[in-house]
């Protein structure tokens, strides 16, 4: 029965009845509320029709029941920036990103999402540095040191210092290597 339902729902979709669609979803789900890709389907429904609140709840209800594919993860992740929940979006991502790590399209959301969020609050950015940082094996040793600290500070701030610290400390150029291949955070 459900997937009789999710049969004609996308039919409607692929249609552009987006309403009608939603309904049909909503029936598949009733007679089975257990199946992941159909909340997943119906996210896909509402982000359609910027409905980003209930995208979000869908998708939240998808991967609730293991439903990971990568796809959700990008719907969740898009209506959560577009209703401007960007520190939660970034959150997503890292993890969609942690479970899908060949996704090159949820790895473009997770930097560009970084993008908005650090530019929003650059002392979030340094602060996503230094967890980085902590998570390095080798710098996490170099962080006892204040003075080190003092200089990474820098560096984070303004990266075009590299050169200049590396001078008096060659640990900054490997923190700079770590910083421009960090990506993923």
């Amino acid at each position: 029965m459900a997937e009789n339902f999710a049969e004609l729902a996308r039919k409607a979709y692929d249609d552009n009845k987006y309403q009608e669609a939603i309904e049909l979803y909503l029936k598949a789900i009733a007679a089975s509320p257990e199946v992941g890709r159909l909340h997943a389907n119906l996210a896909g429904v509402y982000c359609t029709v910027d409905d980003h609140a209930n995208c979000i709840l869908e998708c939240r209800r998808a991967l609730e029941l293991a439903a990971t594919e990568p796809r959700i993860y990008g719907l969740l992740a898009n209506s959560l920036r577009k209703t401007k929940l960007n520190a939660e979006c970034l959150s997503v991502l890292k993890e969609a990103v942690g479970k899908h790590p060949n996704d090159k399209k949820l790895q473009a959301m997770l930097k560009d999402c970084l993008e908005v969020e650090t530019a929003a609050n650059p002392d979030r950015y340094v602060e996503l540095m230094f967890e980085k940082f902590c998570e390095h094996p080798k710098l996490r040793e170099y962080l006892k040191d204040e003075s080190f600290l003092t200089k990474l500070e820098m560096l984070v701030r303004n990266p075009q210092l590299a050169n200049q610290l590396a001078k008096t400390d060659r640990r900054v150029l490997e923190a700079y290597d770590a910083m421009m291949l960090s990506e993923d955070i």
